[in-house]
Order: C-alpha cells, then sequence, then structure tokens
C-alpha cells in the first residue's frame, strides 16, 4: 500500500529503457537546426552568385532535400543506444567555385557562418 503523499511516476519508456519524450524532442532539435543550417548555407551561396545548390531545391526547408540518412538517423540512433552525445550532419552543399564573385573569400563566407 502507498503511504500519504507518494506519487507514482510514469515514464513513457521505449524497448531499450529510454524517455521517448525525450528522444523525440533531441531528434526534432537536431533534425531542424540540421535542415536551417544548411538551407542558409544554400542562401548565402546564392547571394554570392552561385545558383547551383538553388537549382537542386537546397533552399528549402524540406526536409528531404537535406537528409542524409548515415548522419541524421543512424549516427543518431547509435548515440542514443551507447548513451553518447547526439551528433550528426546533413548532405553537403553544392558549390561551384567559379561562379562566385569573389571565389576564395565567397567560399570562405559560404562555408563558414552565413548569418
Amino acid at each position: 500500500m502507498r503511504g500519504q503523499g507518494q506519487q507514482s511516476v510514469v515514464f513513457c519508456t521505449g524497448l531499450l529503457g529510454f524517455n521517448l519524450g525525450h528522444v523525440a524532442t533531441i531528434s526534432d532539435i537536431l533534425i531542424s537546426s540540421l535542415i536551417v543550417n544548411e538551407s542558409v548555407h544554400t542562401w548565402a551561396d546564392w547571394q554570392c552568385g552561385d545558383s547551383t545548390a538553388q537549382r537542386f531545391g537546397g533552399i528549402s526547408l524540406n526536409p528531404v532535400v537535406h537528409v542524409d540518412s548515415v548522419g541524421m538517423f543512424l549516427l543518431h540512433l547509435i548515440a542514443f543506444i551507447t548513451g553518447a552525445k547526439s551528433i550528426g550532419w546533413a548532405k553537403p552543399v553544392s558549390v561551384d567555385q567559379w561562379r562566385l564573385e569573389h571565389p576564395r573569400r565567397d567560399f570562405l563566407f559560404i562555408q563558414r557562418r552565413p548569418l
């Protein structure tokens, strides 16, 4: 019997004992940040004069355009199974340096932090 004031806490756990709410939250954050990051790289590429990535639909928040199965899902799953920190990546942005107005400077700008 339960005593006065004791409450039972129920966590929604998966097969391996993970809190599914935590896994879903981290997954959403990881995938959203990767998609926004790659979209901004594509936008910066387009602003610097190269439309290669834009022609392939890179300026989009559609996850299908940016998903890399190993970088977004497999490593994320392995990290949760092993308890390691979650890492990931998306498909790289296609850049034709010779279409840029200032190839060396613009390429560094696109690959670094466009915002």
